[in-house]
Order: C-alpha cells, then sequence, then structure tokens
C-alpha cells in the first residue's frame, strides 16, 4: 500500500504543478473570447486606441477575421490618427458579409486622395440603402461624397498643374504657392486632403 502512494504522490504533485503552470499562463493571457469581448467595448465606448491594441492581438490569431479587419479599420478611421492605415483592413472586409464597409472605405480612399477608388466603393453602397425616409438622406449623403470626390479629382488635377508650372517658373515664390494652396482648400498638412471635402 505504501508503495502505491509513493508511485501516485509524485504523479499527482507534477499534474498539480503543470494545472498551476496553465493556470498562471491563463491568468496573464486572456482568452481570444475575453479579447473579442474587450474589443467590442472599446468599440462601444469610442475607445479607438484600446481597439487597435486588442484588434491586432485578435488578428494575430485570424487575419482573414471579417469583424476583426473591419473593427480594426474602423479604430484606425475614426481614432483620426493614420486615416490611411485602415484601408488595407477594410479591403480584407467580404462586404456579402459586412456591406457598410464600403461606406467607411470609400472615405478612407478619399481621405488618402485615392478619388476613384473612393467613388467606386460609394456607388457600391448606394444601391444598397434603404427605400425609407433615413435610405433617402443615407443616399443622399453618400452621393454628395461621390461628388466631394469629383471635385478632387478635378481640383487635384488643377493642383498638379500649378505645381508643375511653379516648378518651372523660377521667379514664383513660396508665397504664391501658399495662396495658391489656401484658394484650392488644400490642407497644408499634405496637399491632399481637402478641407472642404472630408
Amino acid at each position: 500500500m505504501n508503495r502505491k502512494i509513493d508511485l501516485i504522490l509524485p504523479l499527482l504533485l507534477l499534474l498539480l504543478s503543470f494545472q498551476s503552470t496553465s493556470f498562471a499562463q491563463d491568468a496573464e493571457e486572456p482568452s481570444l473570447r475575453q479579447l473579442d469581448r474587450e474589443g467590442e467595448k472599446a468599440v462601444d465606448d469610442a475607445d479607438w486606441e484600446k481597439a487597435k491594441e486588442i484588434y491586432k492581438k485578435l488578428l494575430k490569431s485570424d487575419p482573414n477575421s471579417n469583424d476583426y479587419n473591419f473593427y480594426m479599420g474602423l479604430a484606425y478611421f475614426k481614432s483620426e490618427i493614420d486615416k490611411e492605415k485602415s484601408i488595407p483592413f477594410f479591403e480584407n472586409v467580404n462586404a456579402t458579409q459586412i456591406p457598410q464597409k464600403d461606406y467607411f472605405l470609400g472615405q478612407a480612399y478619399h481621405y488618402d486622395s485615392q478619388f476613384q477608388k473612393a467613388i467606386a466603393s460609394y456607388e457600391v453602397i448606394i444601391p444598397l440603402a434603404l427605400d425609407n425616409k433615413k435610405g433617402e438622406q443615407f443616399k443622399a449623403e453618400v452621393e454628395r461624397f461621390v461628388e466631394f470626390s469629383k471635385n478632387g479629382i478635378k481640383y487635384q488635377g488643377k493642383l498638379n498643374d500649378k505645381l508643375k508650372k511653379i516648378g518651372s517658373d523660377q521667379n514664383q515664390s513660396a508665397k504664391e504657392l501658399g495662396e495658391l494652396v489656401s484658394r484650392m482648400g488644400v490642407t497644408k498638412k499634405n496637399f491632399r486632403s481637402f478641407k472642404n471635402l472630408s
């Protein structure tokens, strides 16, 4: 009998040590389900920086997840910091699963001066508007975004032409360039985002 106890006792101790080690690891790293809940809460609370951290971890476990890509894109887009970084995440979302991705993708493209792509995304979302008052308002808003993008294409071409002319004419001053940029409504930050369009 003592011999059996002598054999069982070390096995029990070994099992307990494995359980305590795995429990400690579980306590340190949250489960995917817990991270998913935290991500949803961060989005609900509009805590975009926290959402980025959480969805970065979740995307490591499932890089093709429509939900994780959509919410990571949304976190970048809504955080107002590096909005253009939302584009690859929105592009990875299947529109049949999350159709509203084209609404945000269009805006992200617009922000990044990819006006043709913005128009293409907006045109995908317009037919999905509901046939009621809210749907009509949504459709009108998206059609307005399409016009903004068309203006962006037009002004971007004019700006490029003016910049080429200024570059070839040594008598143009930096002040004149600044006035041109201001008149055309282009932000000083990057010459690409139009103040009156974003």
